[in-house]
């Protein structure tokens, strides 16, 4: 099983310092009629990942009833720079199935998801960073499908040894307008020269028909380098 890397974990620790990566409020999340998911089907953290959505529904009084759409890589196949698959069209064929699975089972709320460490990204070379920026990039076309659903964005992390077994795996809310703000002000800073092309270009508003709003600039501290405490 794939470890998470010291890059990874030091990206996934900042971003939780920053509050870009948040816990998850079950109390605002609407599965009282299902959930469209959207992630990797890693044999080692999909039991983790399914526990987790139930645990979600059963919160809120709803019925356990999640229909998931697997590919490899999670939701950055979401991405039109296309990276992982390049061209196939993954990113079109993964909207097709949303717009099917919505119509067949009548659920209006999509969790799309990333996952560290990523089998299939790690292959590809792709850090934590790339497939959050991927997937964020993707967010407005899932939105596009029907923009009356609710597209929530997540990121799984398993810490491996770095925590105990019973809380080594946890499951992180990401907005994209704070994603945005933040790599405004200090992501293309920090982690711009991983990419070719820069992921989030100032002066292009996300395409699709999402509207959600840049996050007015955080008051926090960006890290150097840290030791490795569980967090």
């Amino acid at each position: 099983m794939a470890q998470l890397s010291d890059f990874d974990y030091g990206v996934i620790r900042l971003l939780r310092e920053a509050g870009v990566l948040e816990n998850e409020d079950v109390r605002e999340i609407v599965m009282s009629n299902g959930v469209i998911t959207i992630r990797c089907p890693d044999c080692d953290q999909k039991d983790d990942a399914e526990r987790h959505d139930a645990a979600i529904a059963h919160a809120n009084g709803g019925l356990n009833r999640a229909h998931p759409l697997y590919h490899h890589g999670g939701a950055a196949v979401a991405s039109h720079d296309d990276i992982l698959y390049p061209g196939r069209n993954i990113a079109g064929y993964l909207l097709l199935q949303i717009a099917e699975a919505e119509g067949i089972k009548n659920i209006h709320t999509i969790v799309a998801e990333v996952h560290a460490p990523c089998g299939k990204g790690a292959d590809a070379g792709l850090t934590v960073v790339h497939l959050i920026a991927m997937m964020m990039q993707g967010k407005p076309d899932i939105k596009a499908v029907d923009p009356t659903n609710i597209v929530i964005c997540r990121v799984h992390v398993d810490y491996g040894e770095l925590r105990d077994s019973e809380t080594q795996r946890r499951t992180y809310f990401i907005s994209l307008g704070v994603w945005l703000t933040f790599w405004r002000d200090h992501g293309r800073e920090l982690w711009g020269h991983l990419f070719e092309v820069d992921p989030h270009p100032e002066g292009r508003q996300p395409t699709g028909a999402l509207t959600e709003d840049l996050e007015p600039a955080r008051e926090s501290s960006i890290p150097g380098n840290q030791e490795r405490p569980a967090c």
